[in-house]
């Protein structure tokens, strides 16, 4: 699937005060609420991508230059992040450090007086079904994988390879070529080189990496809490290991769970994991999901290779190694104490 966007024209002031107004929104506390809304704006096409984009590199721009109008405005209501987003704008970043030292550290910004989509060379939109595995070839050749239930939007342009996962799980293997790959994903930017990685982001907006072949570059933002904004960290994840992170949460790099690069075929292993966890996974990719009669099931621990996209299969060989019994009916698989 390779859906052409056509947004349609919006002012160019009008359309930054939108972009500042979503990035406020999503950084705030009605951002679970409001997440589908916004999927549906930045979907629209280049030109709201594009805005929402220099928006998130203005924000991550002024925390790098310690600006205290930005950071500190993080920690309060979302109408003051976007009167101060809109106060600095990108245009006074460049003048304030200069648009040369600025696009060594952000390859991609557009030179002042340009916007990226002026310069627009490929977008797309890729999405996946429920149960639905599929991969794409994009246009400079990289190659993209959906999971379940995922989107990805793309937007190329002459200075930036540029995606963006909405919601699922994507691996990405970019081309070798001189513009920069970046992947967005909630709170967090990606830049890879010469490097194949997992990104996951689902409805709890934590953000998964897994790098398959590395080094992988990737910078978040979490909240420092007590009003002192969101706090930009840049980390350096090598092959084979992965790191979660959040608006509220940094994890460590850890080494990868042994398994993890097997579900773009539909297969994934458990080692010693809660059945709740198992059976969360499984469900992803289930029009009929398993239900467990009892939520003290959920703590029992499982191991072994599932098939995830056959959740028949699933409910009966859980119930065969945990001596459940199991009932089908229209609507679910549900295994019971016997």
């Amino acid at each position: 699937m390779n859906d052409k966007i056509s947004p349609a024209p919006v002012p160019r002031n009008q359309l930054r005060e939108e972009a500042a107004n979503w990035f406020a929104i999503m950084r705030g506390p009605e951002a679970d609420a409001r997440r589908d809304d916004f999927n549906r704006w930045l979907a629209r096409g280049a030109l709201h991508r594009s805005a929402y984009n220099s928006v998130a590199e203005t924000f991550n721009l002024g925390k790098a230059l310690k600006g205290e109008a930005i950071s500190n405005m993080t920690g309060r209501h979302p109408a003051g992040l976007v009167r101060t987003l809109l106060a600095c704008g990108v245009c006074a970043l460049f003048l304030s450090v200069g648009w040369y030292g600025l696009s060594r550290h952000y390859p991609g910004l557009p030179f002042p007086g340009e916007t990226q989509a002026s310069t627009l060379a490929f977008e797309a939109r890729f999405a996946t079904n429920i149960g639905e595995i599929r991969s794409f070839t994009l246009k400079d050749g990289s190659k993209l994988t959906l999971d379940t239930s995922s989107m990805v939007l793309a937007s190329y342009t002459q200075g930036e390879r540029s995606l963006r996962l909405i919601t699922g799980r994507a691996r990405f293997t970019p081309a070798p070529e001189a513009r920069p790959f970046v992947v967005r994903a909630d709170t967090a930017l990606i830049r890879a080189t010469g490097s194949i990685f997992d990104v996951a982001l689902f409805g709890n907006r934590q953000v998964s990496v897994f790098a398959l072949q590395g080094p992988l570059e990737v910078q978040t933002q979490t909240d420092g809490g007590s009003g002192h904004g969101f706090t930009p960290t840049v980390t350096s994840l090598a092959a084979g290991r992965q790191f979660s992170a959040g608006p509220d949460r940094l994890a460590s790099p850890l080494p990868a769970r042994a398994g993890n690069a097997q579900w773009i075929e539909g297969v994934q292993a458990f080692d010693d994991v809660p059945l709740a966890e198992l059976v969360a996974e499984a469900n992803r990719y289930a029009r009929r999901p398993i239900l467990l009669d009892d939520p003290a099931m959920g703590t029992l621990h499982v191991s072994g290779t599932y098939r995830l996209r056959d959740t028949e299969q699933i409910a009966d060989k859980l119930a065969a190694l945990l001596d459940l019994g199991i009932a089908i009916d229209a609507d679910a698989y549900r295994l019971h104490r016997r």
